[in-house]
């Protein structure tokens, strides 16, 4: 099986970020890594901290093949015509790597694709087309100029991808070097690339789960969204896979939440139902507070990204579901441990006490420069909780990294507002 990490990120003209790219970790300090691939961004609201996040579950919206949602025109910047994303991976599979960068045109629809494949030693092989021109460079044999003129417009019918999606190219691509990256890249989307955004937050009822099982000797990953409104029907394989996951869960939740643990229930009708256990007094899982319900989705994902390595979790206000010393504690463990990599925004300082400055980007004002990294003189020693407070503090109109607020400003305009001045 294939071994996935994501390298870095690119934007122009996607939101509210006219240029902004950011490189992981473990891509930027090669020589000497921290212990985990972590990236946190921090920064004022407003700042471009959620387009990241929104960016990453775009791209990875496209390569699991999905179609691009109705109000992508929103996503462009105001200034642009068109928003270009660029992602690129590294691909790792049976002692083999290769490179991978996948780069997103999108206006009122997909405007083109590009993906580029070099494996160590050998020459760059690229595929690319483009709607406006209707051309299409990189054509596999077999694959006519009337095909990729077809595929074209059922592309921008369909609102998806032509190099995820197609199902004549990617026939026409199998056994080459690109087709072998689209088909694990589409995979790695669909089960172990995690997006959790703010901006599309589930009902309270929706449980989401991941699971990573070993089912002779092969490991089966993906994700469930179980509706706890009621009683529900499961497969004997779905079942299996909520079981194990909740026996999985169970084992971290009850560190968090004394004596709370998660349960299945059987109705004679075969139905199933999930309960909280509290002192062997089991209730229905959908009466539990909204905050529980999150937390216990998210132990889900972060069990299976601190043990798989080829797996990447998004989240978009990460202290959001947690309070702030278990949240300090989780970002401590998986600094030390985690295998999977972990992106993530927030507000709350206390994570910066807990991990590797290499790990953290700040998010700026400035829209063609938005992410910018710690300084290596700043000195590994250094409290980055009071660097960035000092950052925010002492920042000006060259570096952007905040406005300035003046309590007197803001008590003025709360008055002004209630006397209709």
């Amino acid at each position: 099986m294939e071994e996935i990490r994501i390298k870095g990120l690119e934007l122009d003209g996607f939101r509210n970020v006219r240029h902004g790219s950011f490189t992981m970790p473990e891509i930027l300090y090669a020589s000497d890594p921290p212990s985990s691939d972590i990236l946190a961004i921090f920064g004022q609201n407003g700042s471009g901290k959620s387009a990241a996040v929104e960016a990453l579950d775009t791209l990875r919206h496209i390569i699991s093949s999905q179609p691009l949602p109705r109000n992508t025109r929103e996503l462009v910047n105001v200034d642009s015509k068109e928003a270009t994303l660029s992602i690129s991976f590294r691909i790792t599979s049976k002692g083999k790597s290769l490179d991978a960068s996948y780069t997103l045109r999108i206006g009122t629809t997909i405007n083109g694709e590009r993906l580029s494949v070099k494996e160590s030693g050998k020459r760059a092989l690229t595929i690319y087309w483009d709607r406006d021109k209707k051309s299409f460079y990189g054509k596999p044999s077999g694959f006519s100029d009337s095909d990729a003129e077809k595929e074209i417009a059922l592309s921008a019918k369909e609102r998806r991808s032509m190099l995820f999606a197609s199902p004549l190219l990617i026939r026409k691509l199998r056994g080459t070097a690109i087709g072998k990256a689209i088909l694990a890249l589409r995979e790695y989307a669909r089960t172990s690339f995690l997006v959790i955004s703010s901006r599309k937050a589930k009902p309270k009822s929706i449980l989401t789960i991941s699971y990573l099982r070993l089912v002779k000797g092969r490991k089966v990953k993906g994700r469930m969204d179980i509706d706890l409104s009621e009683p529900f029907q499961a497969t004997t394989e779905e079942e299996e896979n909520i079981r194990d996951t909740i026996s999985n869960i169970n084992s971290v939740l009850g560190t968090l939440i004394s004596n709370m643990s998660i349960g299945i229930r059987e109705e004679e009708d075969g139905m199933i139902e999930l309960t909280s256990n509290k002192n062997n007094s089991p209730i229905p899982l959908r009466s539990e507070s909204e905050g529980i319900i999150k937390l216990i989705s998210l132990l889900s994902v972060l069990i299976f990204v601190y043990n798989e390595r080829s797996s990447c979790l998004v989240i978009d206000e990460l202290d959001a579901s947690i309070y702030e010393y278990l949240l300090g504690e989780l970002m401590e463990v998986f600094r030390n441990g985690a295998e999977g990599q972990l992106i993530f925004t927030s507000h709350n300082l206390r994570i910066l006490e807990m991990i590797d400055k290499r790990s953290l980007i700040i998010s700026t004002r400035n829209p063609d420069s938005k992410y910018m990294r710690i300084p290596s003189s700043v000195p590994d020693t250094e409290n980055l909780r009071s660097y960035y407070l000092r950052s925010v503090l002492l920042s000006d109109e060259s570096d952007g990294i905040s406005s300035e607020a003046d309590p007197h400003d803001i008590a003025r305009a709360l008055r002004k507002a209630w006397r209709h001045e």
